[in-house]
């Protein structure tokens, strides 16, 4: 009988001990102990099992449970958070500046319909942010995806040659804010019709050269979403 009991001990043991694995939040669950992130960079992270701290700072919505990344600002630059949840997970990202041990909210974005959620923020040299990626109180745990990276420059004109047919090009309020592109204009061969003499004036016409450079540029204008966008 006693060797009957402690075989069922054992057998208890052995199936409750894997499930009490499995139930381990996440190793970045509390922002001590955030992922390092170093730019530009692509983490696929998950909310299961995750959990909130005591004093956990507030959000744009009320969460469930949360993990955090840690950057570490190199320069004065503009940084793009940019999350893709998958499955049904809702999720919020926030972006905190972390002076010692007090944070202050420097922005946050809650998932739209397609899970996406995205956020920009302006870095200063050697600052310190810390970003949160948290579960909505009403939703399922998930798995994401988190791409944090600093956005194009903007174009410097006159850019390249446009193209006889134009360009199709895609331009966001964020990643990349605009694009520039150079033509060359030629003047039309005047008609016969137009081969008269000119009026005497005071000021005397400066003679075409028959050609003129122009750029142009594509500029979405807020708050237009992220699309295509064609020049000609």
């Amino acid at each position: 009988m006693k060797r009957l009991l402690v075989a069922l001990l054992l057998l208890a043991a052995s199936v409750l001990l894997p499930a009490a694995a499995q139930a381990a939040p996440p190793a970045n669950d509390n922002r001590a102990v955030a992922t390092p992130l170093a730019l530009p960079a692509a983490p696929n992270g998950t909310t299961g099992e995750s959990t909130l701290e005591e004093d956990e700072p507030s959000s744009c919505a009320e969460l469930r449970g949360s993990v955090w990344y840690a950057v570490q600002a190199p320069a004065r630059r503009d940084i793009v958070v940019r999350l893709a949840a998958r499955g049904d997970l809702d999720a919020v990202v926030d972006v905190f500046q972390r002076t010692r041990s007090q944070l202050s909210p420097v922005s946050c974005d809650v998932g739209n319909s397609r899970g996406q959620a995205e956020t920009e923020f302006r870095s200063t040299r050697g600052g310190s942010f810390l970003i949160r990626v948290g579960q909505r109180a009403n939703s399922v745990p998930g798995g994401f995806r988190l791409d944090v990276f600093a956005p194009q420059p903007p174009p410097r004109p006159p850019g390249p040659a446009l193209p006889a047919a134009g360009v199709t090009r895609s331009v966001n309020v964020t990643g990349n804010t605009s694009d520039a592109f150079s033509t060359v204009m030629r003047a039309a061969a005047p008609s016969s019709r137009s081969m008269r003499p000119a009026r005497p004036t005071s000021k005397t016409p400066r003679r075409s050269s028959g050609r003129a450079a122009a750029a142009t540029s594509c500029t979405p204008r807020p708050p237009v979403r992220a699309g295509a966008t064609r020049c000609w």
